[in-house]
């Protein structure tokens, strides 16, 4: 896979702007029907649209490649986080699940270094640390989650881990087409929505039937997005942009629900938003000597950009 971190950066930020719309979805279901069912209608909807882009070739390329047991880890982390976020989104505010998730980047640059052998750059920790003070400064935690840790909490915790550990696995297996890796993803959780509905199902309206159904395609656009940065750019490179969510948050939140930021708010993203641009131009000279160094086969000098 050729190496493309402007690209690369697009496409993380744009599958992050996807996520946020079925974040707020699943946030609204998930106290109507049981966790199960909203498992089920989404990956099963999300599968219908899949399977007539995925290609034989690529399926049977991906399975010669002998990472099996990387895309099995895998699927199975993506069923495990996903019951995490959505248990704490059923008892946390979204905001503060947003807050637990949005160290993801941090955690990606620690697996990145150690897991994968990518240098991080000095600048690369600075624009992640300065990204999570700016989230910090507009989601601004309570002193109770501050004070104490409980069960929700520590389950978002958990569910993040696994999600930084899932965007490692999806660097290291970026030479999968990105149909492939969606399906690995989608089959880990069509499996346990069908197995946790069998024990409980309540039949949604066709309204209900259909907004159910877009979370998985919606969901579906997003991990294609996320999955094609990784596949195009270093982990540790397109991680900081991870930070970006809160800004997409308080935009969907003001267009669906009508709700109006703070300044606090206002002021946390701008400080994002200004890492983000530290970071891309910070790179501006390492980037073309990345996408250089790609196409003549020298990715141990790419790796040290």
């Amino acid at each position: 896979m050729e190496e493309r971190p402007r690209l690369g950066i697009a496409m993380t930020v744009l599958g992050i702007a996807v996520f946020s719309v079925s974040n707020a979805l699943g946030k609204y279901f998930v106290h109507r029907y049981p966790l199960g069912e909203i498992l089920l209608f989404r990956s099963a909807a999300a599968f219908v649209c899949l399977t007539p882009l995925l290609s034989s070739r690529d399926v049977v390329a991906s399975l010669a490649r002998g990472q099996i047991a990387l895309q099995v880890v895998r699927m199975v982390l993506v069923a495990i986080e996903l019951v995490c976020f959505y248990v704490s989104v059923s008892t946390l505010p979204l905001a503060a699940v947003s807050t637990f998730y949005l160290a993801v980047p941090i955690y990606v640059m620690v697996l990145s270094a150690v897991f994968l052998r990518e240098r991080v750059a000095p600048r690369r920790w600075v624009a992640a640390l300065v990204g999570l003070a700016g989230v910090l400064v507009a989601l601004r935690p309570g002193a109770a989650a501050v004070a104490g840790v409980g069960r929700a909490e520590a389950i978002c915790v958990f569910g993040s881990l696994c999600y930084s550990v899932i965007l490692t696995l999806t660097r290291r297996l970026r030479g999968t087409a990105g149909t492939v890796l969606v399906a690995w993803q989608l089959t880990g959780v069509l499996a346990l929505g069908a197995g946790w509905s069998a024990l409980r199902f309540t039949m949604p309206g066709p309204l209900d039937l259909v907004a159910l159904s877009a979370i998985g395609l919606i969901t579906m656009a997003g991990y294609g997005g996320v999955n094609r940065g990784l596949q195009l750019a270093p982990a540790s490179l397109v991680a900081p942009f991870q930070y970006t969510s809160i800004v997409w948050a308080t935009v969907t939140g003001y267009l669906v629900f009508g709700e109006v930021p703070d300044s606090g708010t206002v002021l946390g993203a701008a400080i994002i938003v200004a890492a983000g641009l530290f970071l891309l131009f910070a790179e501006r000279g390492a980037i073309p000597r990345l996408e250089a160094a790609a196409p003549a086969g020298d990715r141990e000098a790419a790796r040290r950009l």
